[in-house]
């Protein structure tokens, strides 16, 4: 079964990296949310995608030169602020979907895995980043939880890749997906996941269609809907 992943919670549903967008990927009934997570300059883990605060608030400055309270004056879209990694697990522990963290700031690994063990949703995480050595640490740290390298590039030996950080997952780049990558992928018992603008109904067929094990999409409305069209046009088995 085909598990759909809210981007950024449901980025183009609600503002990104948000609770409210957090809360709609609840709703929708996703299997699992994608998030980011930068160090602010009091080491609290600040979810957020870019190192700066310009793209998605009223503000402006590197995240690293502000404390987490100075980031919450800023407004992240529709009123929201930017949350800190302990309210998201807070908002998420009571159910029973998967959350894939994505390390983007240097030096994230640690404290994100001691705030997951604090939380006790150690099985419930998969840590990526497009750093494969924090990817490493990561599942050193917490050999429980579960790990995906992000690519974006068409591998010659993906195996390697992977084996190299650890790595359970393979998170590529819809672009990059054909069937051979996907075949290679699962010889070995592992998970490919796409990743991307996969918002139209065409691109989320394709990737329906190649068999990939997740679609993570900021139309996850969309994918939930194409997999429940797909399972309905087959009948019960």
């Amino acid at each position: 079964m085909i598990k759909v992943t809210g981007h950024r919670g449901a980025a183009d549903l609600a503002p990104e990296n948000t609770l409210a967008g957090f809360r709609k990927a609840i709703s929708l009934g996703c299997h699992s949310v994608e998030l980011d997570v930068q160090l602010t300059r009091d080491d609290n883990l600040a979810v957020i995608h870019n190192e700066t605060i310009d793209h998605t608030t009223d503000g402006h400055g590197p995240v690293e030169s502000l404390t987490m309270a100075e980031l919450k004056r800023f407004d992240a879209g529709a009123g929201e602020r930017i949350p800190e990694l302990g309210e998201v697990l807070e908002l998420f522990e009571p159910t029973d979907m998967s959350i894939q963290i994505e390390l983007k700031g240097s030096g994230t690994a640690a404290p994100t895995v001691e705030l997951v063990r604090k939380w006790g949703m150690e099985s419930r995480v998969t840590f990526t980043s497009f750093f494969h050595r924090r990817v490493l640490e990561a599942g050193r740290l917490l050999p429980e939880a579960t790990t995906g390298i992000l690519i974006d590039c068409s591998p010659i030996e993906p195996l390697r890749m992977m084996e190299a950080a650890g790595a359970d997952n393979l998170h590529v780049n819809h672009f990059r997906i054909e069937s051979e990558l996907v075949d290679v992928v699962h010889s070995a018992g592992k998970r490919i996941v796409a990743w991307g603008r996969i918002v139209e109904v065409d691109l989320i067929d394709r990737m329906i269609e190649l068999g990939v094990d997740v679609i993570g999409s900021d139309r996850p409305d969309l994918v939930l809907e194409r997999l429940a069209k797909r399972v309905s046009r087959s009948g019960p088995r």
